[in-house]
């Protein structure tokens, strides 16, 4: 009899985490049907499925969108008049407009700001809430990336993975940063040591972003000077730039084929011990990744023999371009009621919090995870075989749902307890050393959001053209400028037209 009471009790118990006590206003039940994107295993109803519904008195029908052709799905659905209460849709603002103009999206109501103020944080946090406003009215949530657990400028966050032992070796000390001249050299010291012939290795869009932002910010893009838009590569600093990475082919410090790598080709040569470096993605799972794959090639004592570090200008900032910082967003079905829209935000609301963003990555509190003493997360579960834990949407398969409801996954990975910790102490400081740099390019809303059929039109290929003169033993150095103003001139028809519209628009 005991027994059978304590587990009684222990059931109460955990009836009580996963479903809280209802408020009165949600006295009614409701029913909503909801797209989101499957990546392969279908959202079904489990504990966390009840954990975030049934303090809401509600339940979700949740449809899976292959992730091959979500955008075709969600279109037609949405153009087509068969759209459920809601949807994660890819972002296109001229889409976006056109949908409202035409009446398929339900607006937001009036006081969303202040009473669904976790929603309001994550939407502002994207950085192009202003541009959403349609006639002082929003018509969608974007869910942003960086909101409760990250700070800083969402930019361009490229890492340079280098082989410490070897630097070691020829006894060159590389810091947290340091400016790309001096990484030429330790290139220079491992490859007159035999150890490697490679160069510095990664995508020609990475290397070039690395040595172009350093002299030319807009380089690539469109940008405003004295309150007028140019197009960038006529600006200043862009010849110095590709000068610059004609020199560091030139002299070997590039790796010969950098510019027909790819990405997973220039990952193998780093983790075979091919190449000393990769510049690529400086995100945990990116590390995380190279750090398995150089394990499963044998490299040993990994966190001594990879490090990182961030390529600086010659002032020692981090010169890159600052990014959206949201990825989708949420859509409404223009029927939906205002009762239902809003118990379908208030539970959103909930999952935007920084208890429904830790359950969404963690799993239950107090069943899967605990906060302790000492403000750190203690993982409950129990581990496999390696130490590894399985990941908790595989444990909690409705989280492939929620996932995608508020707060995108990628900030709690800098806090999360199951990944190494060395790992994750370097990303967080290389994320630091960049988000604190002054030398970064603001985003131009004006230009992100700017439609006209001339910028719907352009097209150039400016990295194409910096890899053939830089790579191109014909050319010489004394004619890099003249190659670069016949590359201007030739394309001038598309891209002049973008500048008089963006003039026409926004100049000054």
């Amino acid at each position: 009899m005991k027994q059978l009471i304590a587990l009684l009790l222990s059931c109460m118990m955990l009836l009580s985490v996963m479903a809280p006590a209802l408020a009165e206003e949600y006295s009614e039940h409701m029913d909503f049907k909801a797209n989101y994107i499957d990546y392969g295993v279908p959202a079904v109803e489990d504990d966390m499925y009840h954990y975030f519904l049934d303090r809401f008195n509600m339940d979700i029908e949740m449809v899976g969108m292959p992730q091959s052709n979500y955008g075709e799905v969600n279109t037609l659905a949405i153009t087509g008049g068969t759209m459920p209460d809601w949807t994660q849709w890819n972002m296109n603002y001229n889409a976006y407009v056109s949908y409202v103009d035409q009446g398929l999206l339900r607006e937001m109501p009036e006081d969303w700001e202040t009473r669904w103020p976790n929603i309001y944080k994550m939407a502002e946090a994207s950085g192009i809430l202003p541009a959403l406003y349609i006639d002082g009215k929003l018509y969608c949530i974007p869910l942003s990336i960086n909101v409760n657990l990250r700070e800083g400028v969402n930019m361009g966050h490229i890492t340079m993975y280098y082989r410490a032992d070897w630097a070691k070796q020829v006894g060159i000390e590389i810091g947290d940063s340091c400016t790309l001249d001096e990484f030429a050299a330790y290139i220079k010291a491992v490859e007159d040591a035999g150890l490697t012939k490679s160069g510095i290795n990664g995508t020609a869009s990475n290397l070039l972003n690395m040595i172009m932002f350093i002299y030319a910010p807009y380089w690539s893009s469109f940008r405003k000077v004295d309150g007028q838009y140019i197009w960038g590569p006529c600006g200043e600093g862009v010849i110095d730039g590709i000068k610059k990475v004609k020199q560091l082919y030139e002299d070997g410090i590039l790796d010969p084929d950098y510019f027909m790598t790819a990405k997973t080709q220039a990952h193998d040569k780093f983790t075979s011990g091919m190449s000393a470096t990769v510049f690529s993605d400086g995100t945990i799972s990116n590390y995380v990744l190279l750090y398995n794959n150089a394990v499963a090639a044998g490299i040993e004592n990994p966190h001594e023999a990879i490090d990182v570090t961030v390529i600086t200008n010659d002032k020692g900032n981090f010169a890159s371009y600052e990014t959206t910082n949201f990825w989708t967003a949420m859509l409404f079905n223009p029927e939906i009621s205002d009762e239902r829209l809003e118990r379908v935000l208030d539970m959103t609301d909930f999952v935007c919090s920084l208890d429904g963003e830790l359950a969404v990555n963690m799993g239950m509190p107090d069943v899967d995870w605990k906060k302790t003493e000492s403000g750190e997360y203690e993982i409950l579960r129990p581990a496999a075989e390696d130490g590894s834990y399985p990941d908790i949407k595989n444990v909690y398969n409705s989280l492939y749902f929620f996932w995608f409801q508020g707060i995108l996954p990628d900030e709690f990975s800098f806090i999360n307890p199951t990944i190494d910790p060395v790992i994750k102490e370097r990303v967080n400081k290389m994320y630091d050393i960049r988000c604190s740099s002054p030398d970064y390019i603001p985003l131009d809303l004006d230009y992100t959001y700017f439609a006209s059929d001339a910028k719907a039109n352009y097209s150039v290929d400016i990295n194409g053209e910096i890899n053939r003169i830089a790579t191109d033993p014909n050319i010489s150095m004394d004619d890099v400028e003249k190659e670069w103003n016949t590359f201007i001139e030739n394309y001038r028809g598309i891209w002049e037209p973008v500048v008089e519209d963006l003039n026409k628009a926004f100049g000054e």
